[in-house]
């Protein structure tokens, strides 16, 4: 649902962060070509021992979002489908960074 909504609409949104999921191969297709993919940060979250959601998904969609030119952050943690609290301080982080930090500094 991330990767649709922020993929879709990427001039709506501040970041995207994907937590242990992947892109839909079938989404590719039907994206739009919008220049603001590549100004639309990314973080990918996952498990290496993810037991729903395997791991090379999400390897895979880092890597399709990088020929697009989306600018991604990606992280690999020693867990299963679930977060922890290095993923959890992360993803704070990668928010403060990537979505506050901007919005500060255009005020």
């Amino acid at each position: 649902m991330a990767y649709s909504l922020g993929l879709g609409e990427p001039e709506r949104f501040a970041g995207l962060a994907s937590l242990s999921s992947w892109l839909p191969q079938d989404l590719l297709a039907v994206l739009p070509d919008v220049p603001a993919t590549e100004q639309l940060p990314v973080l990918i979250q996952h498990g290496n021992r993810d037991e729903l959601v395997g791991v090379d998904k999400a390897r895979q969609s880092s890597e399709k979002l990088r020929d697009l030119r989306v600018p991604v952050t990606y992280h690999e943690y020693e867990m299963g489908h679930e977060l922890n609290a290095q993923s959890l301080t992360d993803l704070s982080g990668w928010l403060q960074e990537k979505v506050l930090s901007p919005i500060v500094l255009a005020s």
